[in-house]
């Protein structure tokens, strides 16, 4: 059986594909600047190895939440993080979700969203609208 120079190609480009994606371990402090519709934020993220997450300059107060390894992109991959949080403001009950993309300095925050708590279920996941898209959050040196 003869291989055509096209097949190699492929079966390099397809090794490469599946090689390149090395597992990424987002556990660490992130700091950052996020800019919103009503003001700017100095954020901190605390994100450890048993999947627990912390934010702090987002909210009125610390909240605590979970994170967990999800697809944040185009695509089916596992090539972000999602962080939840749970809060109440004004008696009402909501939930904030931070999508997250790796970047080499630390994770980019590609949207924000918040779901309503109404009648004991929550509402339709709705993104937040940011002013300055896709804020940098800084992995801050343990």
């Amino acid at each position: 059986m003869k291989f055509h120079p096209f097949h190699l190609l492929l079966l390099a480009a397809t090794c490469l594909a599946f090689s390149c994606g090395g597992e990424v371990n987002p556990a660490g402090i992130y700091k950052g600047k996020i800019v919103m519709e009503d003001g700017t934020n100095l954020v901190t993220l605390s994100l450890t190895e048993d999947n627990k997450a912390e934010v702090r300059g987002l909210l009125p107060k610390t909240v605590r939440g979970t994170w967990e390894k999800d697809s944040t992109g185009m695509g089916f991959g596992k090539n972000g993080v999602i962080a939840s949080f749970d809060s109440k403001k004004d008696g009402e009950a909501f939930r904030v979700v931070l999508m997250l993309q790796p970047h080499d300095e630390g994770l980019t925050l590609a949207d924000i969203r918040l779901r309503l708590l109404v009648e004991g279920k929550f509402s339709m996941l709705q993104s937040y609208t940011l002013k300055e898209k896709k804020p940098l959050l800084r992995l801050q040196a343990q």
